[in-house]
């Protein structure tokens, strides 16, 4: 060995010595695999999401077409759903993680409130929902964590209670013996795709999580299966909707 090599030689394992064994193993990892090395990070153990999308509840599925009472008091428009959703991520399995976790939600409608003739009498009638969801999830986040690529698919899925209450001039409509509100049971299947923040601004990324915990972040968008018809009791009511849903979510 020349005499140049030897020199180079030792100062490499002079190097790995005083950085110790887990160090030493990094600087002699052929390059392939040192870009899989993962940077240290905070414990992961939760995902917190805000979620916002469309959502026009199937009432008036359940005359047949026969009354339209829901179309005919709110119209056909989009509510607005707004919600949020905290989950625990329990167990690493090969390819993801899995998940159990709870959602709460809000939307509204607003119409002319009638009276038992049917004309308008001046005064707003408020129908308020609000979802309460028990899903179990697997995300396949092998991609981002060994490849580099910055998509999570997911899917979820669980049961639902819909919370409703209608509202009037002189507060909850309906009378002491059929007040206007009441629940609905149901379930719900929901697939979608996450995409990492991380990627974009890994610096920055790091920071987040060293100064807040935060191990990831992402923007989402969601499909969202809802059949919240009492199981098909056909003794609620049916509040079902296939749509979407989009937002942030943050994984710590």
């Amino acid at each position: 060995m020349r005499a140049g090599a030897t020199a180079r030689f030792f100062v490499l394992v002079s190097a790995c010595t005083a950085a110790g064994p887990a160090a030493a193993s990094d600087l002699l990892r052929p390059s392939g695999e040192a870009g899989r090395v993962h940077a240290a990070e905070s414990p992961q153990h939760f995902a917190l999401d805000f979620r916002f999308g469309p959502y026009l509840p199937d009432v008036d599925s359940e005359f047949s077409g026969a009354q339209r009472p829901y179309a005919s008091t709110f119209g056909d428009d989009d509510l607005f759903l707004f919600g949020v959703g905290l989950d625990w991520e329990y167990l690493r399995v090969p390819g993801g993680t899995l998940s159990v976790g709870v959602s709460l939600g809000f939307m509204q409608a607003v119409g002319p409130a009638r009276t038992p003739s049917g004309v308008a009498s001046g005064e707003d009638t408020v129908l308020n929902v609000l979802p309460v969801g028990f899903p179990v999830g697997f995300r396949f986040d092998w991609l981002a964590e060994e490849v580099g690529v910055p998509l999570v698919p997911y899917v979820k899925g669980g049961v639902a209670v819909y919370w409703w209450w209608v509202l009037n001039a002189g507060g909850v409509a309906g009378t002491d013996d059929d007040p206007a509100w009441g629940w609905t049971p149901g379930a719900f299947f929901a697939p979608g795709i996450m995409l990492r923040l991380d990627f974009f601004e890994p610096g920055a990324a790091r920071s987040f999580d060293a100064g807040f915990g935060v191990n990831h972040s992402y923007l989402f968008f969601e499909g969202l299966l809802a059949w919240m018809d009492g199981f098909g009791s056909g003794e609620v009511m049916i509040l079902s909707d296939m749509t979407w849903v989009a937002g942030l979510a943050l994984e710590f």
